[in-house]
């Protein structure tokens, strides 16, 4: 979504994601280099389904929501109990993100799991995550993006929840 002062300018979401991902892949422990061909191959495809043209995202100021961002963060700050506190605003740099996924393809699930910041519960996908956050950051030239704990969930329960 890229929008400002309020104002929606372009929205897309595409059919990829972790669960996604994790069902087409083996991607919670140890990723081989024809697996991770065939991963990369299919987020490339999926992120080319985006209207959105490079040149006008030059410019964007983005911010990151969702399971994969707030880990990264977590595990890249070294954050041990994750607070919505402690992750908001937060940078993530696009070096941060590929150097993180290179370590994931490579890590056991096991090892994955004892990772500083990085939730139990999503060590099995993170890996797929991380791919899908290093194609969006090259393909559209994003070097960094803030974290943000909240997400559209909570935008769509401020317009529609009960008052």
């Amino acid at each position: 979504m890229i929008g400002e002062a309020g104002r929606i300018e372009y929205v897309q979401s595409v059919k990829t994601g972790v669960v996604r991902l994790s069902d087409m892949f083996d991607v919670s422990g140890r990723v081989g280099e024809k697996a991770r061909a065939a991963l990369e191959a299919a987020v490339r495809a999926a992120l080319r389904e985006f209207t959105l043209l490079p040149a006008s995202a030059g410019t964007a100021r983005w911010h990151g929501v969702g399971g994969t961002v707030t880990a990264l963060a977590a595990m890249e700050a070294r954050i041990e109990e994750y607070t919505p506190q402690a992750i908001q605003g937060l940078g993530l740099s696009r070096g941060a993100v590929c150097r993180w996924y290179g370590r994931l393809l490579t890590m056991p699930l096991d090892e994955k799991r004892r990772l500083t910041g990085l939730p139990r519960d999503r060590a099995d996908v993170i890996t797929g995550g991380a791919c899908i956050l290093v194609g969006f950051m090259e393909r559209w030239g994003v070097d960094a993006l803030i974290v943000s704990d909240r997400d559209n969930l909570e935008g769509y329960l401020k317009r529609y929840g009960r008052k």
